[in-house]
């Protein structure tokens, strides 16, 4: 088997958890706020993973009340199975 970085090691103690959760979050506000809504840190085992997360882009013309898809009886041009 070949060794990868999921497999052995110690978990993280909580303390070190709690340090580094709060680390990371501080860093994150300090050079990429704005650009994110919110980061999700969690541990596995050895391992942390880092999620940030973002609103997608809405144009300012976009029309909420369209459809997509064939709702209702209405054919929409851009239902891929219509």
């Amino acid at each position: 088997m070949i060794p990868t970085q999921a497999t052995g090691g110690v978990k993280i103690p909580q303390a070190v958890r709690d340090c580094t959760r709060s680390r990371i979050l501080a860093y994150a506000k300090k050079h990429y706020s704005g650009k994110y809504t919110r980061i999700d840190v969690r541990f596995r085992g050895q391992l942390c993973y880092i999620d940030a997360y973002t609103e997608p882009y809405v144009p300012p013309n976009f029309d909420a009340s369209v459809k997509m898809g064939s709702e209702n009886g209405v054919k929409s041009m851009f239902d891929p199975w219509g």
